[in-house]
Parts: structure tokens; sequence; C-alpha cells
């Protein structure tokens, strides 16, 4: 079998995520700081819908930085193969009074932390499952629910 692997599907091809000219999400970026997911607003939407992804970062890190360009996703097409799309917005200081408590896991993380979301296009075919996430720092999990 015959597999040509660009986007998300070249990253678990090749566990490095690009080849010459290939997509290379952190090439661009410039910075440091790290994202860790804490959750997904609404965990579980359909195809087509927009979603935050949440994640906290130090408090000093310098999240301000960054761009919707340097985070990429990945939703799970219930085959072999992931669904690729690019970010819509990127807020690095997030408001969370709006999001219902149980799509994001605050519980181990200091209110100091920075708290930042990342909103995203569901692709049409995504089905039930992991996603991924690229970030500055690196590739991050986050499980969706599709209806």
């Amino acid at each position: 079998m015959l597999l040509s692997l660009t986007g998300c599907a070249e990253f678990f091809g090749t566990h490095e995520g690009f080849e010459d000219g290939a997509f290379a999400p952190r090439l661009a970026v410039t910075g440091m700081a790290t994202f860790e997911v804490v959750g997904v607003s609404p965990s579980v939407t359909t195809a087509g819908a927009e979603v935050g992804v949440y994640m906290v970062s130090e408090p000093d890190a310098p999240v301000d930085e960054f761009v919707v360009e340097d985070f990429w996703f990945c939703t799970f097409d219930g085959q072999a193969a992931m669904l690729e799309t690019g970010g819509n917005d990127y807020e690095p200081d997030a408001d969370i009074s709006d999001i219902d408590e149980n799509d994001i896991d605050l519980s181990d993380k200091s209110l100091d932390d920075n708290i930042s979301v990342v909103t995203f296009t569901v692709p049409e075919g995504s089905v039930t499952g992991e996603g991924l996430v690229f970030t500055p720092s690196d590739t991050q999990y986050f499980i969706l629910g599709i209806d």
C-alpha cells in the first residue's frame, strides 16, 4: 500500500512533522513559551463549528508574542488519517468566565498562569476522538466529541 504523507499524516508517518518544503509549523516561530492543553470548549460539537483549545503557560511566558499562524490542528477522521486545519483566532489572555467549567481542567494550575485560547473550525469529516494541536513549544493531544 502506497501512502502520500502530508501535514498531519506526515507527522505520524515521520515523527518529525515535516519533510523538505512541507508542513513545518514550528520553523517560523520566535520566542519561547510552553503551552499545555487544559481543555476544549465546547467539548462536544459538530463538524463545521468553531471550538476553542484552552492552554496554560507560565506566568512570565511571553504568550502575547505569538500569532494564530503559530498553531495548527489535526482532528480524527475515523480511519487512519487526520484532517488538518489552521486556527481562526488566538487570544493570549483568554476570558474563561463564559465557558462550561466541565470543559477545562484548571484544578492543578495556578490562577497566576497565562490562560490562552486558539479557536479553529472543525473540518468536515471529523469524528469523535483524539485531536492534535501543534503549538510553538510542542504537540499536545485533546479529546473532541462530534455529534
